[in-house]
């Protein structure tokens, strides 16, 4: 619906609202964007005011889950532990080479814009975005970061047999990284994570499941039927339930009293496993914190 007429649309959120309500002239002017285009730049407007809990549900970080407001680090902790650890090794050898070496630099007409919309949007995400639901909003910033990143083999007459070797190690490294989550790059998580299943204790949300992998738990499912998905009341037994469920990203109080439990595995990424006994009810009977 490419050229669909301004006044043709049906906003939700309150500043596309006004945009149209103030601009009656444009009504019947076509807007040269497809309509799913305009829509999500609405959709994610309508999240952003409405806030944690309404549009999204609750927002969670570090074992923490919020309803009335988001974390001022969100994107900072998302950020450190889902990008690759040999990109923010580079970001940070580039930054400090450029600090170094500032005198043969001209900020104002190379790097400026590179800097400004980076400090831009790191701001305001952490402080003005209220849709804390993953990293995705942010990936804005990667190609800034990437672009600047490349600053390292400028000069590359110049470029010492040492750091050629730490730029290509570094490379590798954020290859194979990249490569073990390999077709479920979207619940990727770098070294700092530990074991893949505790990935949940750090960000949940589309950080780990956007609904991506429903036909494996089908087939999970299906070759294990005693498994009960989502158990409702505790029992023993052998469960797998939604990370986002767990958590509380999705507000589920009978799936409260797996958080007493640790996951026995996890089925890619987005489902974690549990395997309880009678007598780990028992001993863990005290109720959740």
């Amino acid at each position: 619906r490419t050229l669909m007429p301004w006044g043709d649309y049906a906003f939700k959120s309150r500043l596309f609202q006004s945009l149209q309500r103030h601009t009656p002239a444009l009504a019947h002017v076509p807007v040269p964007l497809p309509y799913p285009y305009v829509q999500g730049l609405d959709h994610v407007k309508y999240g952003d005011e409405s806030g944690p809990g309404l549009a999204f549900g609750e927002v969670y970080l570090l074992g923490e889950s919020r309803s009335d407001r988001g974390f001022f680090d969100y994107y900072l902790v998302a950020f450190v532990f889902k990008t690759p650890l040999g990109l923010q090794i580079l970001g940070l050898w580039a930054v400090v080479r450029y600090a170094r070496h500032r005198r043969r630099h001209q900020f104002a007409r190379d790097e400026l814009f590179l800097a400004a919309p980076a400090l831009f949007f790191a701001v305001y995400f952490s402080f003005f975005f209220k849709a804390q639901i993953g990293l995705r909003y942010f990936l804005v910033v990667y190609p800034l970061l990437i672009v600047f990143v490349g600053s390292l083999l400028q000069d590359w007459p110049n470029v010492t047999r040492r750091a050629r070797v730490a730029c290509a190690a570094l490379g590798c490294w954020i290859a194979v990284s990249n490569l073990s989550y390999f077709g479920h790059y979207l619940s990727y998580f770098n070294e700092l994570v530990g074991e893949r299943k505790n990935s949940y204790q750090i960000l949940a949300d589309s950080n780990l499941d956007w609904g991506q992998n429903v036909g494996y738990l089908t087939e999970y499912l299906q070759s294990h039927p005693a498994t009960v998905y989502n158990p409702p009341d505790p029992r023993p037994g052998h469960f797998i339930i939604d990370a986002n469920l767990l958590v509380g990203v999705i507000p589920h109080v009978q799936a409260s009293w797996l958080r007493r439990f640790e996951p026995s595995g996890h089925l890619v990424y987005s489902y974690l496993i549990f395997d309880i006994s009678p007598s780990d009810l028992t001993n863990r009977a005290a109720p959740p914190r």
